[in-house]
């Protein structure tokens, strides 16, 4: 699973085990995703220091415009 230049796990950045999230979703009560994820405990990768993060969090109407800007620019 990837970590944030803040050191925050992101939980939708990860790659899983078939068998064992499937064990997990059996048990899963609902309330978070952190909850249905953490008891798999995932290895946690940092990106290298200087580099754009693959995501964007969108909150808002101007987080997602911002993104989509990202996105329309041409890779270094």
């Amino acid at each position: 699973m990837l970590v944030d230049e803040n050191g925050r796990d992101q939980w939708l950045a990860g790659c899983w085990r078939t068998a064992e999230l499937r064990t997990a979703l059996d048990a899963y009560d609902g309330t978070s995703l952190r909850g249905l994820l953490s008891p798999l405990e995932p290895a946690r990768i940092a990106l290298p220091a200087g580099r754009r993060p693959p995501w964007y969090d969108c909150d808002t109407p101007e987080e997602l415009a911002r993104a989509q800007a990202l996105a329309r620019r041409p890779a270094p």
